[in-house]
């Protein structure tokens, strides 16, 4: 048993009652299932839609996207039936969506209304146009062609009492309408004129003009050649419109609210009699060129998306050069000059929709990332200026693939570092290592990296200390620099600790800091050029590592470490024995035991132990203000080894106070505890498991200390895996990092938190 230092055993006195009380009243309470109050943070979905995003509106915070996607990274099919609602930090559901693509979609009041191929929406049967109420879908009407000929919704847009709808058909309602027609709710369908001889691909409302854009000859009784405009009471056509000679298409329309200049974009190579390819401005009644946009192989390109924000106009498509600049799929325009934009789509993708949203550009489309594929964008993001944001802040291995934390540490100012195995975080390329803070990630330099490959490397363990933040792992540069294994961030740059750590599996585990020293522990046999198996310390005053005292040897790895009153380390692992310099045999010191970092010892009389696990492992140690020590791991008893004793049963958690001992925690969990957490008056336990106590709960539970009750999940659900076949797989919680009476930070592999989208990243709100 230690011998604690006067502070700790003057603070403990006064706790000890109470700690010892609070959990022993708890251990005699009933079981519990009911969820503790509290919910999950919707801003850490997985970022991407499953397929292309032809479709966007905007009202507000709220930006409605649709097209032929079924769900979103990681969630069930048909989770978002080709529709969803982002309200600027989630997605939300719009009942079950509907049953075909979305072309187009308008918000009018607190109606959205929706318009494509499909033929119902939710339960209700709707031919091509929809209405969402909010809670519910219904039909204003269908939208049809006589004797059930091809019809479809491609374009809508509203004056604010009205919306217009265009495509292809012959009906809306019972209203005879060639391709184009207004609705009013509660008054319904009329036809504007006689429509327009072909298809209606992009509208524009605009002071009082109504302009359309598609693939037609005639507006009402007016020749022109896919571009028109409605006054209200009458069509008219500008020049010829748009031609080219494999057949014109106007696929987009953005007017500049500030001097009126209309801009069309789609696939044509002149406006009237001036040559324009790809885009085209009309003012003051007549057509202007603005640049052309080009594609590589000489082939006539398509602009599907504009936008106009601020003075800058956005468009993306299909090219590789818009004016003078190579602009893959996307372009800003400005000062009447083009520019690259956001490093641009993939070449192999387009961009099929533009609208201003908030301070940036949303872009949706049939891409995975920028040109360079990182950030990862999953078919949608938002543009401001050249940088990305994407509709999520979950962590990514790869475009909607989830990525792993497996470790979790607080800057001291509200702030997350979070490290394991992923390359973006949100919209931001983090390779293995990153910050969360002010609601977005931030990279720290280039990263962990083994060899050339960040996929190959790994963060295992985090240790803020000052201004300072300590990473280990696998890996052998972290950014620029040379670092075996570990390294330290100091707020600007890497920098290595001496030669590192190697030797044995090469891996650390666990990072600790005491008495400004830095200890770290895992499968190594060596510490900078010293030997040190499985357990070391770096000290930053003389740049140097030591073995520990008495050069304990380990016949398992180190997995975690934790500290007491700043000068007791806790060792737990997955080994049984250890052995010291001048032993003849290993001592039994099952899974956890105790160093005195003030001993001058240096042999193993600096060790001791307050009894360990029945193993195989402990994989998270934990201490609270109290001197009390929280452990996780695979176990079924805690306090073995002690004096020959056998233990207290306890599964997989168990908690120990000075002068009480040894106590379990209810009933324990059914399976792996990665990570504990005391936080406030509760514990947090995360791993893999299904059931804690009489609860059920999906790898991630809370057990109260006040002994109010017993173990409870996290709203419902648990954590949740990647969706495969008809089910959500395992999802594993590997970090936990308390906020006090707010909750608490959690990490792992999982796509889902309860009912909420999270990707391997989330926040437990009480």
């Amino acid at each position: 048993m230690p011998t604690f230092s006067r502070g700790t055993a003057h603070r403990l006195r006064s706790s000890l009652l109470a700690a010892a009380v609070v959990m022993g009243v708890a251990l005699g309470l009933p079981a519990s299932g009911e969820a503790v109050t509290g919910h999950w943070a919707a801003a850490f979905g997985l970022q991407g839609a499953a397929s292309s995003v032809g479709a966007a509106a905007v009202s507000g915070a709220n930006a409605y996207i649709g097209g032929t996607f079924t769900s979103f990274a990681g969630q069930p099919p048909n989770a978002y039936g080709r529709i969803a609602r982002w309200d600027g930090s989630g997605f939300k559901r719009m009942g079950t969506g509907l049953n075909g693509r979305v072309n187009a979609i308008v918000v009018l009041g607190t109606k959205v209304y929706a318009g494509g191929d499909f033929t119902a929406a939710g339960s209700v049967t709707a031919s091509h146009l929809a209405v969402w109420n909010g809670s519910a879908w219904s039909s204003p009407g269908a939208v049809t062609t006589t004797g059930g000929g091809y019809s479809t919704v491609t374009a809508l847009a509203t004056d604010g009492t009205s919306i217009f709808v265009g495509g292809q058909f012959d009906h809306a309602g019972t209203t005879a309408a060639r391709s184009i027609a207004k609705y009013t709710p509660g008054a319904g369908f009329e036809p504007l004129g006689d429509g327009v001889a072909g298809t209606v691909k992009a509208l524009a409302w605009s002071a009082g003009t109504l302009w359309a854009g598609g693939s037609f000859t005639k507006a009402g009784s007016v020749s022109t050649s896919s571009f028109a405009s409605w006054d209200g009471t009458g069509w008219s056509g500008y020049g010829t419109g748009l031609t080219s000679n494999s057949g014109a298409s106007a696929e987009s329309i953005a007017v500049d609210p500030v001097s009126g200049a209309v801009y069309v974009g789609g696939h044509f190579g002149h406006a009237g009699t001036t040559a324009a390819v790809g885009v085209a401005k009309l003012a003051n009644g007549a057509w202007e060129s603005i640049g052309d946009v080009t594609t590589s192989t000489g082939a006539e390109p398509h602009v599907y998306g504009l936008a106009f924000r601020n003075g800058v106009l956005t468009a993306t498509g299909s090219f590789a050069v818009a004016g003078t600049a190579t602009a893959s799929n996307l372009a800003t325009r400005s000062a009447g000059v083009w520019h690259q934009a956001g490093g641009g789509l993939p070449s192999s993708g387009a961009g099929r929709v533009a609208t201003a949203y908030g301070t940036g550009v949303l872009i949706g489309g049939d891409f995975d990332g920028n040109a360079a594929h990182s950030p990862f964008l999953g078919d949608v993001g938002i543009l401001a200026g050249n940088t990305w944001r994407s509709l999520g802040q979950g962590v990514q291995a790869a475009n909607s693939t989830p990525g792993t934390v497996n470790a979790l540490a607080s800057d001291g100012n509200g702030g997350v570092w979070a490290t394991g195995v992923f390359r973006q975080n949100g919209a931001t390329p983090v390779n293995n290592i990153g910050h969360y803070t002010a609601g977005a990630w931030r990279p720290l330099g280039g990263g962990l990296f083994l060899g050339t490959s960040a996929g190959a490397a790994i963060g295992n363990a985090l240790a803020p200390s000052g201004t300072d933040l300590y990473v280990c792992g696998r890996f052998d540069h972290a950014g620029a620099a040379s670092a075996k294994n570990v390294a330290r961030w100091t707020g600007s740059a890497w920098r290595a600790l001496g030669n590192g750590l190697s030797g044995g599996d090469g891996t650390c585990g666990a990072l600790a800091t005491v008495g400004g020293k830095v200890y770290a522990g895992g499968g190594f046999s060596t510490a900078g050029t010293g030997e040190a198996k499985g357990l070391a310390v770096w000290d930053p005053a003389t740049l140097k590592w030591s073995a520990l005292p008495g050069n304990p040897g380990f016949d398992g790895s180190v997995k975690a470490l934790a500290v007491l009153d700043d000068r007791w380390l806790l060792i737990g692992g997955g080994f049984s024995h250890v052995i010291f310099t001048g032993d003849v045999a290993s001592r039994p010191m099952p899974h956890l035991l105790l160093l005195d970092t003030q001993s001058a010892a240096n042999d193993g009389s600096a060790y001791s132990t307050i009894g360990g696990v029945d193993g195989p492992i402990v994989y998270s140690v934990k201490t609270d203000p109290a001197g009390n020590v929280y452990v996780g791991g695979q176990f079924t008893k805690a306090g073995v080894g002690t004096g020959g004793g056998t233990g207290t049963t306890a599964n997989n958690v168990a908690a120990w106070s000075p002068g009480a001992g040894w106590r379990n925690l209810g009933t324990g969990t059914n399976g792996i505890v990665s990570a504990v957490e005391p936080s406030g008056t509760t514990l947090y336990a995360a791993g893999q498991f299904t059931g804690a106590g009489a609860a059920t709960a999906q790898s991630v539970a809370a057990y109260p200390l006040d002994g109010t009750a017993n173990w409870s999940p996290l709203g419902s659900g648990g954590l949740l895996g990647t969706y495969s076949g008809s089910a959500y797989g395992t999802g594993y919680g590997f970090a936990l990092l308390g906020d006090g009476a707010n909750g608490t930070w959690v990490g792992g592999r999982f796509v889902q938190a309860g009912a909420t989208p999270a990707g391997s990243f989330t926040h437990w709100i009480r």
